[in-house]
């Protein structure tokens, strides 16, 4: 009698067992369940298309972008001792002889334009564009073994430094593309400017700028603080790696422009539209409603021809200055809490209706 009683136990106790995995295997086929992925960023591995991937998910903006210094009225931006220089260059830039290849033996006179990304064990640290530095086995931004590898460099070339210091990250790889090489010192000199321009000392040129009535200077300067704000915002934002597929789909549209555009200008523009695209959606720049209509409103020979994810990315890029003036406007709020343009700022709100970007 025992016996049978414990063989109906165990017979009991297996069948429950099995009536219980298949109810687990059958919920799970039915999406009642959680199943894991290894992806944790998108389902999608190579992405044609913008609209295929969450694109917040490649990008971690910082809580605030209040530790960005910049009181000016975006607006109304004067030539000052705080944007002189900026300005000045910037004329200075137009004018400079162009080198065709970084050239050692002039290394106390060529200034490099490159855009560059740094990165520190698959992290991305910094990314930066248009950013001017001395060709010099002096530097204080580079080690010499990043001075080494762009002797001979040629303007559009990528040069990659593994395992190097750049710009205060250790233990780093950089990856530098040099868009501009100029004849000029840098810092500019008292002799390069008496004689390449019509002033006789970096001061002369300065006061001359800060004294200019004709406007040019102050547009000059708007310009620069705009294009260099979202280089700065940038800076405060962590990246994940980007789509193999995505960064060689906007490497073939830089190329329609410039044959000579390298992989590296295509990550950093890449990074620049999934910056874009974040901050419209977590600052609610814009919705997609409004995405669409400016889109629309455009010349029927901007759009002529574009692919999918030509179109995808034109939109963002529309917003490029909306981003960069509603960011611009909260650090105006965080920096100068009494101001008149705070309370101004603070009633801004550019959104057309209640859909959001996804």
């Amino acid at each position: 009698m025992v016996k049978k009683i414990v063989v109906f136990l165990c017979f009991f106790a297996g069948a429950t067992c099995f009536i219980s995995a298949g109810l687990y295997i059958n919920r799970q086929n039915a999406g009642l369940e959680p199943q894991k992925t290894e992806e944790t960023v998108s389902k999608v591995k190579s992405p044609e298309l913008l609209s295929e991937i969450d694109m917040t998910s490649y990008v971690s903006l910082p809580e605030s972008f209040s530790d960005i210094d910049i009181t000016e009225d975006l607006d109304n931006i004067e030539v000052t001792d705080d944007n002189v220089q900026d300005v000045m260059y910037e004329q200075l830039d137009k004018t400079a002889d162009r080198l065709g290849s970084v050239q050692s033996a002039s290394r106390d006179n060529i200034t490099l334009i490159v855009d560059y990304t740094v990165t520190q064990k698959g992290k991305v640290k910094e990314v930066k564009s248009n950013f001017k530095m001395a060709y010099s086995d002096n530097s204080k931004i580079y080690s010499d073994d990043v001075y080494t590898a762009l002797n001979n460099a040629k303007k559009g070339d990528t040069v990659r430094v593994t395992d190097t210091t750049f710009n205060g990250v250790e233990d780093a790889s950089v990856d530098i593309t040099i868009s501009d090489i100029l004849n000029m010192p840098y810092p500019v000199t008292d002799d390069y400017i008496q004689n390449n321009t019509e002033y006789d000392s970096v001061h002369d040129m300065c006061s001359a700028l800060k004294n200019d009535a004709s406007g040019e200077a102050k547009e000059i300067a708007r310009e620069h603080t705009i294009n260099s704000l979202i280089d700065t915002m940038m800076e405060q934002t962590t990246f994940i790696q980007l789509p193999e597929s995505l960064i060689q789909r906007e490497l073939e549209v830089l190329q329609k422009d410039d044959p000579n555009a390298t992989y590296e200008q295509a990550k950093h523009s890449l990074y620049k539209i999934f910056f874009i695209a974040s901050v419209i959606k977590n600052d609610g720049v814009a919705t997609k409603t409004d995405l669409e209509k400016r889109y629309e409103k455009l010349d029927k020979s901007e759009k002529e021809g574009l692919s999918k994810y030509e179109i995808e990315r034109k939109k963002y890029l529309l917003f490029e200055e909306d981003v960069v003036t509603s960011i611009y406007k909260k650090v105006q709020i965080n920096s100068q809490e009494s101001s008149t343009s705070s309370s101004d700022a603070a009633e801004n709100d550019n959104t057309e209706d209640d859909n959001s970007i996804e």
